[in-house]
This record gives C-alpha cells, sequence and structure tokens, in this order.
C-alpha cells in the first residue's frame, strides 16, 4: 500500500500504465475540500520553505502559486481515473468522514478491499497536523475560493449532497 495525493495527478499515460501494471490492484481517492485541501498544500509549502508571510499582500502572493491548485484538480483528475477503473477498482471517500465517522471509513475500506473487520485503536488521533501558527487571513481564503468554483461545480455535479458535506 502506498498513499500520497502526488498519484491522483497522473497524466493520462500515468494512469494508463498504472492500471495495466497493477491490473488487480484497487485505488481509493479521498476527495477533500478544495480550499481546505489547497490551504494545507500552502501551510506545508510555506513551512517547508521557512517562509513567514507577513501582510496580506504576502498572502495574496503565496496564493498564486500553482502547485495550489494541482492536486485538488478533481475537474482534470477523476475522469482520467473513471475512464480506467470502475467503481470495483475505484473507491471515492470524503476526507470529513476520516474525522468524523472513522470507524465507518475503516469498514468502507475493508469491504472495499475485501478484508475482514479489524479491530482498532487510536482511530480519532491525527497523524499529522498542519502548521498552528500560520492562519490564512479571510482574504486570502476567498481569493483562493474564487479560483476553485470550478472544482466545488464538478464535485457537486459528480457526488451527492451527503458526501460533499463531509468534505471537510
Amino acid at each position: 500500500m502506498d498513499v500520497t495525493p502526488e498519484y491522483s495527478t497522473l497524466p493520462e499515460e500515468g494512469v494508463e500504465f498504472v492500471t495495466r501494471f497493477l491490473p488487480h490492484a484497487k485505488f481509493i481517492y479521498l476527495v477533500r475540500h478544495p480550499v481546505d485541501r489547497a490551504i494545507s498544500q500552502l501551510k506545508m509549502n510555506i513551512t517547508r520553505a521557512k517562509r513567514k508571510p507577513a501582510t496580506l499582500a504576502d498572502w495574496m502572493t503565496e496564493i498564486e502559486d500553482p502547485v495550489l491548485l494541482d492536486r485538488g484538480n478533481y475537474v482534470e483528475f477523476m475522469p482520467r481515473w473513471n475512464a480506467k477503473l470502475g467503481p470495483q477498482r475505484l473507491l471515492y471517500l470524503p476526507f470529513g468522514a476520516i474525522s468524523r465517522t472513522p470507524l465507518d471509513v475503516m469498514r468502507r475500506v475493508e469491504s472495499f478491499l475485501g478484508l475482514p473487520p479489524h479491530e482498532y485503536n487510536n482511530l480519532r488521533d491525527k497523524v499529522f497536523a498542519g502548521n498552528a501558527q500560520l492562519s490564512v487571513p479571510d482574504e486570502a481564503r476567498a481569493a483562493l475560493r474564487a479560483k476553485l468554483e470550478p472544482q466545488f461545480e464538478f464535485l457537486e455535479a459528480a457526488f451527492d449532497k451527503s458526501f460533499n458535506d463531509l468534505l471537510r
């Protein structure tokens, strides 16, 4: 098993290769609220680069990084995976369900993978917490939301309301 949101960004040839190379593999695609996804990436980038945006202008410059929009580009990436995999091999899960109903998420994963139920400890523990010292200004969040509007439209068309309500 391997986990990273970067796999979702594979080009069409990459998805074709992976699905042919691993003909029996199953894939789980966590779908996160687009703004939350972008802000998570933003905080990680800033922390790793040891930058400290001090002004709103600094933050507005930070949100221009195209990498912020890449891993949450559901409009482009989901159709690639859907074209190669059916629901027997591709499971979409809303990210927010992990914290709200972690055992239900694990039961869905077990069922999808054909695994027996397992007894889990510490399902509510955070594995990685983002940099809580970084607080993205509301204006920057709003600007990200505007940039990501096509993603929200796509997700509303692709999934039902109960799925979308669990994105965060």
